[in-house]
């Protein structure tokens, strides 16, 4: 099910404009079949494919979230594999 919520912010960007359209969505195999049209986490661009994602644990805890427009994304050390860790130590991330 599709949840459309308005918001000013989300993780990583906060609108010094007017609030728009933010939609929450669960993880299915066809959103992830689109998700992985992108050759790049930065090709998560409006209008071809979602932008500015975050992931969720079931417990509410924000595990992942990117900034499309501004090259960034963070992961949640606490909630990191230590392989994904590894992979991620020299790219730009945000640790939180």
């Amino acid at each position: 099910m599709v949840v459309t919520e308005t918001s000013d912010s989300w993780p990583g960007t906060n609108l010094c404009s007017r609030p728009v359209g933010v939609y929450v969505l669960p993880i299915t195999d066809s959103l992830l079949d689109l998700l992985f049209e992108a050759k790049s986490l930065f090709e998560w661009r409006h209008p071809a494919l979602p932008e500015d994602l975050a992931f969720y644990t079931s417990d509410e805890q924000l595990w992942f979230y990117s900034t499309t427009h501004e090259f960034e994304w963070g992961i949640n050390e606490d909630l990191a594999r230590p392989d994904v860790a590894e992979f991620t130590s020299n790219l730009k991330v945000h640790w939180f």
